[in-house]
């Protein structure tokens, strides 16, 4: 899943903030979202059927620093949703 498809996916599943924000890719499965400086992170969890968010450590802007806030186990009208990966072209 591109970093596109993840955030599509989880606005679609109504757990990224409604208001405006800043986002960018934070390794595979995750994305750090930016509002106003309060900076967390969600990371999906296929194998565990979950989503995972952390929270930024408030020591310092720019800490990389993040702890567990929430995690959430997908539902299974969560788990339908998910983008399907492309057909191999051949």
């Amino acid at each position: 899943m591109s970093p596109n498809d993840l955030v599509l996916y989880l606005q679609r599943i109504q757990v990224l903030p409604t208001q405006d924000f800043w986002w960018q890719p934070f390794g595979r499965t995750a994305i750090e979202v930016d509002i106003d400086g309060k900076r967390q992170v969600y990371q999906l969890d296929l194998a565990q059927q979950s989503l995972k968010v952390f929270q930024a450590s408030s020591q310092t802007e720019m800490s990389g620093d993040f702890h567990l806030q929430q995690q959430f186990t997908l539902t299974k009208a969560q788990l339908a949703v998910l983008p399907q990966p492309a057909a191999a072209l051949g």
